[in-house]
């Protein structure tokens, strides 16, 4: 049987092809362990910054306390500073507060209008903090005043009872307030309804007029409900088109019935009218007002 010969246009697209295949590997492959070596390679700076962060922390500790206010006191004669009123802060410069900083704000000059309020340069000074036996706060949210009573050598004020907590506790009662009656009231169903647009309504030969509405029944529990539709506050006919007006509508657990209804008055007027869903045990349960339209 003779062999099906390939053409040498069709050998060379087929050797084309699988070098494309063999370079796109390859790049997939060098893509993914460049990747892989970045993440290490930042895991790595990471803990190496880590360290470099707490062994500073560790040597500046017993040889420099500063403060943004104050030049570079020695610690050993930091509370001889403080005791004859002279600035003496407990920094010891190991630049963690900057490393996490995601804005790269040194938050030691002072406030930042960049800043992002995450909070990551207190945690990361009150761990240096932590592990060096010194108390925290060196970087914290504080007021003005406090911050001003803080450069006067004044201890700080904390009050439980602000205008400011005063008002945000009544905010918080008030909203827990119109939850729960939110609860308390909220209803299991749903009537709604909305008057035909085009036309607004019908005159009949016998010079009745007629006019056309949607009416939509939401059921909002997980049972079956069933309702009957009635009106009030006009003398009209009432028509359910597909059902008898004394039908009960039945709406199935977390389902809408959407139903088309007419009103027919013998004698039109423009009148406010009420739509009425009356339960199984003959109580009006559900109410929606329109109005009825003679043109």
């Amino acid at each position: 049987m003779a062999q099906p010969r390939f053409s040498l246009a069709l050998r060379l697209y087929a050797i084309i092809g699988l070098s494309f295949c063999g370079l796109a590997g390859l790049a997939a492959t060098q893509s993914q362990n460049l990747a892989t070596a970045l993440q290490e390679q930042r895991q790595s700076e990471l803990a190496h910054l880590t360290q470099t962060a707490l062994s500073i922390a560790r040597e500046e500790y017993d040889a420099i306390a500063r403060d943004k206010v104050a030049p570079d006191v020695a610690q050993k004669k930091a509370a001889e500073a403080r005791s004859q009123g002279l600035p003496a802060g407990d920094c010891v410069d190991c630049g963690a507060c900057v490393a996490v900083c995601p804005i790269g704000i040194d938050i030691r000059q002072g406030p930042n209008f960049a800043c992002i309020n995450c909070g990551l340069c207190v945690d990361a000074c009150d761990g240096v903090m932590a592990r060096l036996d010194r108390p925290r706060g060196l970087i914290d949210y504080e007021s003005w005043d406090n911050i001003e009573r803080g450069r006067a050598g004044q201890p700080r004020v904390s009050r439980l009872l602000r205008p400011k907590t005063v008002g945000l506790a009544l905010a918080c009662v008030a909203l827990a307030g119109i939850i729960a009656v939110s609860f308390v009231t909220k209803t299991t169903a749903v009537l709604s309804v909305q008057h035909d647009r085009d036309p607004m309504s019908v005159r009949l030969s016998d010079g009745s007029v007629r006019n056309a509405y949607t009416v939509k029944l939401l059921n909002k529990s997980a049972a079956v409900q069933s309702f009957t539709l009635g009106i009030s506050g006009v003398d009209a006919a009432l028509a359910i088109v597909g059902h008898a007006t004394a039908d009960a509508i039945t709406v199935e657990p977390d389902g809408s019935e959407t139903l088309r209804v007419t009103l027919t008055m013998p004698e039109p007027r423009d009148a406010d009218v009420t739509f009425q869903a009356i339960g199984a045990g003959g109580q009006v349960v559900l109410t929606a007002h329109d109005r009825f339209i003679d043109r």
